[in-house]
């Protein structure tokens, strides 16, 4: 069985090649067909500078890490089935680790990650194990379904954090994660302000009903609001 996969071969330049897909039914991975993949912040870094800061990635690079599918094919003994539409979970970790252990999987000395050290999700097929697999109700489309990971880092501060209902917060940043945060907070009955040095995403922002503004008018309030 064939594949297209696109991967970024150099600076500005993504290939899209084909490759078969190494896959049986008698394991326990889960074969699914991409319909949804998100592109991160992140993935424009690389295509445009080839890394994140002092950090280059080795070329070439799978790329996509946002993704949700349709199971195409499983194991009859699996608690999938064809034609299920999941969001996926990117990284795949041990279990068994002491970061596993207090739940910071995360950390995993040994995770491999889509888009970094395993296969990319910008491929018609990828190949994926059950506890990456997530599936979704009717109500959710496939693209509200690649949204699950970016919202994932959202919900995760708030697990992390002992913020009370109706604190006021900053939220420093207001790009996709930043607005996740905020819609969050706002359910939570909480009075974010967001801030950015990027005007347009402050205007967005402020578009969905927001407090956004520049750091100068951080420096204003400062002490008033905890930093998120």
């Amino acid at each position: 069985m064939k594949n297209k996969v696109a991967n970024l071969v150099s600076i500005g330049n993504i290939e899209i090649s084909e490759e078969e897909v190494l896959y049986s039914n008698s394991s326990q991975k889960v074969l699914v067909k991409m319909t949804s993949v998100g592109i991160c912040g992140s993935d424009i870094h690389y295509f445009d500078h080839g890394g994140l800061g002092s950090f280059k990635q080795p070329m070439p690079m799978p790329m996509g890490h946002e993704p949700a599918g349709i199971v195409y094919d499983c194991s009859p003994h699996s608690k999938f089935k064809p034609g299920d539409r999941v969001a996926i979970e990117p990284g795949f970790s041990c279990y068994e680790c002491s970061s596993c252990f207090s739940g910071k999987h995360n950390l995993c000395s040994t995770v491999e990650f889509m888009g970094a050290n395993s296969d990319g999700a910008l491929r018609e097929f990828i190949v994926l194990e059950e506890d990456q697999l997530f599936k979704i109700p009717k109500s959710m489309s496939n693209n509200a379904a690649a949204l699950l990971e970016p919202a994932g880092i959202a919900l995760h501060t708030f697990n992390i954090l002992n913020l009370k209902f109706g604190s006021n917060i900053a939220i420093v940043g207001a790009g996709p994660i930043g607005l996740s945060t905020a819609i969050y907070s706002r359910k939570m009955g909480m009075s974010p302000l967001l801030i950015d040095t990027v005007e347009y995403r402050n205007e967005f922002a402020q578009s969905l009903g927001f407090t956004a503004a520049s750091p100068n008018m951080m420096a204003n309030h400062a002490g008033s609001f905890a930093a998120v």
